[in-house]
């Protein structure tokens, strides 16, 4: 606009209630922390009742020997916990589903997912690799102990919340992005100012290359990482 405009009240609006917004905020909140508390609630009951066993998902990913938190109806849980306190907020649960003859993976209804993580590693490790998905993690942390490094990896399950967690974090982090055809992977990636890598094929991840292309390809790959420049994030 060049012009100035003046914006003047219609004399027949209503007034803003304002106590009513307030109430409505208080009530969402105080709706959304019990969400919270059910959600931690259910997800320590699912830890006391699973059991460290072989799953068809990690089969599938390329581990057959691995074991994870298995539940009572051959369900896989990844228990979520927040990234500061430890505190258990959730959990992603891994379905099969015999119709569709695939894995479904969600979270827990109500939970805090954002700022939750599962680590694979020390708490105090030296240097910390962010991925978003399980397998990804899991594929990571086989490089490291390849390479004997005692990196830590984080799981954060979305590219959002890797962003989050990555401005959380004290000392050296990198990111091992996804190869999303959307991009949405490597924009995290580059959003959060670490270095990172990222498999060369669109629609892969570090599990796909580990299982296509073998683990000493995802090793050479983190290396490779380590030691480029570091990328600034975008204004």
């Amino acid at each position: 606009m060049i012009d100035v405009a003046v914006w003047r009240p219609d004399a027949a609006a209503q007034p803003v209630d304002m106590a009513r917004i307030h109430a409505k905020v208080a009530d969402h909140e105080r709706k959304q922390r019990d969400g919270w508390e059910r959600a931690s609630k259910v997800a320590d009951g699912l830890v006391r009742s699973s059991k460290l066993a072989q799953h068809g998902y990690l089969q599938i990913k390329g581990f057959e020997d691995a074991k994870g938190m298995v539940l009572p109806d051959e369900t896989l849980m990844v228990p979520m916990r927040h990234l500061r306190t430890n505190a258990l907020v959730g959990a992603q649960i891994i379905r099969w589903l015999p119709e569709e003859m695939k894995y479904e993976k969600k979270m827990l209804p109500g939970m805090r997912a954002k700022g939750a993580v599962f680590r694979l590693g020390g708490r105090n490790a030296r240097r910390t690799w962010l991925v978003e998905g399980y397998a990804t993690g899991l594929s990571v942390e086989c490089a490291l102990r390849m390479l004997k490094l005692r990196d830590s990896v984080l799981i954060c399950f979305s590219a959002g919340n890797l962003i989050h967690v990555a401005e959380q974090l004290q000392g050296e982090a990198l990111v091992f992005a996804d190869h999303d055809a959307s991009g949405s992977g490597e924009r995290s990636a580059k959003a959060t100012g670490l270095r990172y890598c990222m498999a060369s094929q669109v629609g892969h991840d570090a599990n796909d290359m580990h299982q296509h292309l073998g683990i000493f390809k995802v090793a050479s790959l983190m290396v490779d990482a380590t030691v480029s420049e570091l990328r600034e994030a975008p204004a």
